[in-house]
């Protein structure tokens, strides 16, 4: 037989198709249950004394032995012209003609890890979604056949989007890997390989603190759902968000300290100059004179960021190592501060090594300006990772924007009020700003008229 005369779709929502485009409903649920379970069975048949254990295993003998007549012969009715040449029924067994019915699973699980690219993207293609997506039946065993056979087919799944994976790492077709990584990843949350992926493609793109912040989510995933650290391979890559990238395909080599290129900080560039926050700037300037934590709080909305990155600029130089933003905002695992500290000074996590310790170690005779952006759902890990620098780094000061104080001994706080209207930014805002005051005139206009 050349082709097949009909195609199951069983990853996903089911789907019947045949070799010339039509689509058969299927209605009937356990019609659908039964064509999968031959699908699946190695000869694609199974006896009619198994299929009704299953499918109907709470009623009686007799009525199981009456639906096992009535759902084939549904099935046949579907089929019509093509019935004979796909089902074979008999008083024993009830089967597929060999090769008359080809199904996505089969295809996924041809596959092996040596197979090319281009096979395994199509395996990997078929899995479109759990088997047999939004269907349950209540019978128990079927049930429990049909939560088995999922489990089964994800986790088959799982592998050969690893394999591709490694495949396009071999390759060192970067790129082309994420959406892949992506999917997987959906489907696998602490699937490692899917994670290492992303880190890499994102190595390949530039995109370092990107990197960084994905293995922060890889680590947050597999301690919650696995209570394990992310693998020696996976913090490797961690290390490299911190070098030049070379030929990912290998190690990338460490440079000596000495021959690091000097960066003055990692601030971001400002579209709107801010204006009527030079007063404030100044007190704040004030305060990192005297005291070595001083923390912005303040409402939300207030502008504790846009402050504390404004007066990062102005002390751009002053500090012998640079000044640096590192960002808590995204942060939802509070034991991952430490992270987000080394990936903003570029600092390797060596092994198996706390962050915090490599953050320290790298600081202890630095001069910086550290700047802890949006402390308030982190507070106490905040302050401990705070309390730890100012006590081991001396020559380091830490500007914080949080809500509320981070409790420190020796902190200086300075409470930023709501931004009014004389303190919006140039450009585009000022427009706003106008059509704002215009709609409050015109509110009062009313209001008198009325």
């Amino acid at each position: 037989m050349d082709a097949p005369h009909l195609f199951l779709r069983l990853l996903g929502a089911f789907e019947a198709r045949t070799d010339d485009g039509r689509r058969l409903a299927f209605k009937l649920k356990r019609a659908r249950i039964l064509l999968s379970r031959l699908a699946l069975r190695r000869g694609q048949s199974g006896s009619r004394e198994e299929i009704g254990a299953l499918l109907w295993s709470e009623r009686s003998e007799a009525r199981a032995h009456q639906s096992l007549r009535q759902t084939p012969a549904v099935i046949r009715v579907e089929l019509a012209e093509l019935a004979d040449a796909i089902l074979g029924i008999d008083r024993e067994t009830v089967a597929f003609t060999p090769g008359a019915v080809q199904s996505d699973v089969g295809l996924l699980v041809r596959c092996t890890p040596d197979s090319p690219i281009e096979e395994l993207e199509r395996a990997v293609a078929q899995y479109g979604g759990e088997f047999l997506e939004g269907i349950s039946i209540h019978d128990p065993l079927a049930r429990e056949w049909l939560q088995g056979r999922r489990a089964e087919l994800r986790a088959i799944a799982t592998k050969r989007f690893e394999w591709l994976l490694g495949a396009y790492a071999r390759a060192g077709r970067h790129a082309e890997a994420e959406p892949v990584a992506t999917r997987l990843i959906e489907i696998d949350p602490p699937a490692e390989e899917g994670h290492r992926a992303l880190i890499r493609a994102l190595l390949a793109g530039g995109k370092r603190a990107m990197a960084v912040r994905q293995y922060q989510r890889c680590r947050a995933i597999s301690a919650q759902e696995l209570s394990v650290e992310p693998s020696a391979e996976t913090k490797a890559l961690l290390r490299m968000a911190a070098e030049p990238v070379a030929e990912l395909g290998g190690p990338a080599p460490f440079l000596h300290e000495q021959f690091r290129p000097h960066r003055a900080h990692n601030l971001p560039r400002q579209m709107n100059a801010l204006v009527g926050r030079d007063t404030a700037v100044g007190e704040v300037l004030d305060r990192l004179r005297r005291y070595r934590l001083v923390t912005l709080t303040g409402p939300g909305g207030a502008g504790k960021t846009r402050l504390a990155i404004d007066t990062g600029f102005r002390l751009v130089g002053s500090y012998a190592d640079g000044i640096w933003l590192v960002e808590f905002a995204s942060i939802a695992d509070p034991q991952l501060v430490g992270e987000a500290l080394c990936g903003a000074l570029g600092v390797p996590v060596a092994g198996d090594r706390p962050a915090v310790e490599s953050a320290i170690a790298y600081l202890a005779q630095k001069e910086a300006l550290l700047i802890f952006d949006n402390c308030e759902h982190l507070v106490a890990n905040s302050a401990r990772l705070a309390e730890a620098l100012l006590r081991s780094c001396p020559s380091i000061a830490i500007l914080a924007t949080s809500r509320e104080s981070l409790s420190v001994g020796g902190e200086s706080l300075y409470r930023v009020p709501r931004l009014g209207f004389s303190c919006r930014y140039r450009g585009d805002n000022a427009r706003r700003r106008h059509r704002l005051q215009r709609g409050a005139i015109v509110r009062r206009a009313r209001s008198r008229h009325h």
